[in-house]
């Protein structure tokens, strides 16, 4: 973690993403720095799929501790993570903050809205999710909250972003590999309401406004500057909804209270919630959301109901999982590398086009793309596309040397 830091610091103090605002622009190092890199703003190296897939695992083992707890309500159970998480990811957030650039941190400080936003829709999240889990059927759970991606493919859809048909198939995929999923496991945890059922799709609804505001940050916002005030701003929420809807209390600190976990209780099943799917999942995914898609995120997370199986079992909280659990987690792994593959063509492709485009206009002493439309562009471009020969110069009032 500590180098993953110190490569955000870095990235905060290095030199400011390249411009094409001005005359004087090298677009040399526009095109270098920015038109052939991901959507996020940067190319995905190999680490970041191992990072990946820690993450997940990290992130799945959240309900089997969940349920070693069992005196303590479920949205004050929330709470306390959130706010044991923010606790111990507050000294990196410091430190990330005060060595920003001046220009950063005024960035920063102009995008808190955003980081709010983030906040509640994860605080939201977690409540819809654990509230309808207790009033409705654990089958449907699981199917209700999986349908992630397959509201992020029909939002992209309408809003007439760029989708590729490899990626609407393997979102279809992954969306029939969670319902094979959901098969695996018992109808016996709670009997199947409408009022549940709407809730816990209302989580798989919410956490895409926290995942789509992550993946903007993430694009030049160091990972601690964004994730302590997310995370905090979601402990605070969880907090409230809990004195509201559970009948928690702020004092004395015991398991009534939002802020039981200052007195000790259930410590060690708590610091495994705040290090393990607190910082090493949660922050693991934030992560990641500089190099992959929200949708191809959404669709790596729903393998938690198999991992988290597993992670069961093996504590003795369920049974060994059935065919459909790991039929359905075959399913959602092929899908997730079939998105993240399609991605990666679909946003080549442009970059592909996007330099024909701009060779071409110099060439044939035409004016080249204007800046707006250069700059709305950009972001499309994917990092794993290589550049065989640089464009030495690019002034619109001379032509480049050949460019093949």
């Amino acid at each position: 973690m500590g180098s993953v830091l110190c490569e955000e610091d870095e990235h905060a103090r290095g030199s400011a993403p390249a411009s094409v605002r001005s005359a004087s622009v090298d677009h040399e190092a526009v095109l270098e720095e920015d038109l052939f890199k991901d959507d996020h703003g940067a190319s995905m190296p190999i680490w970041v799929i191992v990072v990946l897939v820690i993450a997940v695992f990290a992130v799945s083992s959240a309900g089997a501790t969940f349920a070693l707890v069992q005196d303590v309500a479920a949205l004050r159970l929330g709470a306390w993570r959130l706010q044991m998480t923010s606790m111990l990811i507050s000294p990196a957030f410091a430190w990330q903050f005060y060595r920003l650039e001046p220009a950063l941190r005024r960035k920063t400080l102009r995008n808190v809205h955003k980081m709010a936003f983030s906040g509640l829709c994860l605080a939201l999240h977690f409540s819809c999710w654990i509230w309808g889990l207790k009033h409705t059927s654990l089958i449907h759970a699981y199917l209700f909250v999986s349908v992630t991606p397959l509201v992020i493919a029909v939002g992209t859809l309408v809003l007439r972003k760029p989708i590729s048909t490899g990626e609407l198939a393997g979102t279809g995929l992954g969306v029939f590999g969670a319902i094979v999923l959901t098969f695996g496991h018992s109808q016996k945890a709670g009997e199947a309401t409408l009022q549940g059922d709407i809730v816990t799709l209302g989580g798989a609804i919410f956490i895409i406004g926290y995942l789509q505001v992550g993946a903007d940050l993430r694009r030049w916002m160091p990972l601690m500057v964004m994730a302590f005030p997310v995370t905090g701003i979601a402990g605070l929420c969880m907090a409230a909804a809990s004195l509201v809807l559970e009948g928690s209390v702020v004092a004395p600190l015991d398991r009534g209270s939002i802020l039981g976990w200052m007195a000790g209780v259930h410590l060690l099943p708590l610091l495994w919630l705040a290090i393990v799917p607190g910082i090493v999942g949660h922050q693991g995914l934030n992560l990641a959301l500089k190099y992959i898609s929200p949708l191809a995120l959404s669709l790596t997370t729903a393998t938690e109901p198999l991992i988290g199986s597993i992670i069961g079992y093996i504590l003795g909280l369920t049974k060994p999982p059935g065919l459909y659990i790991y039929a359905g987690g075959a399913l959602i792994i092929a899908a997730t590398v079939i998105v993240t593959v399609a991605s990666h063509v679909r946003k080549a492709a442009g970059a592909g086009s996007i330099k024909r485009q701009l060779s071409y206009s110099t060439l044939a002493h035409q004016e080249p793309l204007p800046e707006a439309a250069t700059l709305e562009l950009l972001p499309i471009i994917d990092g794993v596309l290589a550049v065989e020969h640089r464009l030495h110069t690019f002034d619109p009032r001379h032509p480049v040397p050949e460019v093949v």
